[in-house]
């Protein structure tokens, strides 16, 4: 009924509950239209020529695409098997970083990095005598089931240089209303804040996203069940001896036997909606997502009807 009325710049009851979630300070917390927004909103408050992003080969390509608009210098650290190599990230921070980014689990390969991991490279820059922001994007966190992965959200509060990156568009099913939101420092969330649009989040994301929050049993239900079709999927493409990494996300990166463009218009063209990891150093690689059953079974079908034809013709 309110809906004909402004949005609230920055609503307080939805800070507040994600700061009494996380146990930080509201004022610490930023809301944005999608972590995309926040994410060009600190690259746009501590990059500019003369400063480095630094970041990992085949992470969330936003983050290259923010320090290349603020022109900065950009450093990309190689993977290690398809994962984040945080002890090689440690030691190329350099005087003129001023910002990293992590994705855990990454983006778009589905990897993930250990809490001791993440520890012992706070340490290691706290050593060197490096204090640059440090971003977590856990757009995927919900999904990730390994006993050894943690949120790095209980670091916030202790550390600063440290920021955590959330979003209501993965595992809650909001992607279109478009919300996100970060923990930070009062200090940093403040430096944001002073160059976000107003109005960046509409009356229906914020109501929908406090709501959101209270449904802790829609979340397992979805985590639990993401992870039984996963390892479902797993099992099928064993069974097609087609290669994979496995994955803390909601997603699979897998490698077909053919050229990715042509297996892509072939998935097509039976109902399924595969995609090439465009713009990363992924060649030969496609990324599913992971759905229900019935989904996942038209998958396989396809996925053995093609390679069934490829065999046919060699």
């Amino acid at each position: 009924e309110d809906i004909h009325y402004y949005p609230q710049p920055a609503p307080a009851d939805l800070k507040e509950r994600i700061g009494e979630i996380y146990g930080i300070d509201p004022s610490g917390v930023i809301l944005g239209n999608g972590t995309d927004e926040l994410i060009e909103l600190i690259t746009r408050v501590f990059l500019y020529p003369g400063r480095s992003l630094l970041i990992s080969e085949n992470s969330f390509v936003r983050y290259k695409m923010g320090g290349l608009l603020a022109g900065a210098e950009i450093i990309e650290v190689p993977q290690d098997n398809f994962k984040i190599d945080l002890k090689q990230i440690a030691e190329e921070v350099r005087e003129d970083t001023a910002l990293i980014f992590i994705d855990n689990p990454c983006n778009p390969t589905g990897r993930y990095l250990a809490y001791s991991e993440i520890e012992e490279f706070l340490n290691r820059l706290k050593e060197r005598e490096m204090n640059p922001l440090i971003v977590f994007d856990e757009a995927y966190a919900e999904y990730a089931v390994a006993r050894d992965y943690k949120s790095c959200a209980s670091l916030v509060a202790e550390n600063p240089a440290v920021a955590v990156l959330r979003t209501f568009s993965k595992i809650y099913g909001l992607a279109g209303l478009r919300m996100g939101y970060g923990l930070t420092s009062p200090i940093v969330a403040d430096l944001i804040n002073r160059i976000c649009p107003p109005f960046n989040t509409s009356r229906p994301a914020q109501a929908a996203a406090l709501a959101a929050l209270e449904d802790d049993s829609f979340i397992k239900q979805v985590s639990e069940e993401t992870y039984i079709e996963k390892k479902f999927l797993y099992g099928e493409l064993d069974k097609l001896d087609i290669d994979y990494v496995p994955s803390e996300a909601n997603f699979i990166l897998f490698r077909p036997e053919r050229d990715v463009d042509e297996f892509s218009l072939d998935m097509l063209k039976a109902g399924v909606i595969v995609r090439p990891p465009a713009g990363y150093s992924l060649p030969g690689y496609i990324r599913v997502t992971v759905g229900q059953r019935a989904h996942n079974l038209i998958f396989i079908k396809a996925l053995r009807k093609i390679q069934e034809n490829n065999s046919e013709s060699d």
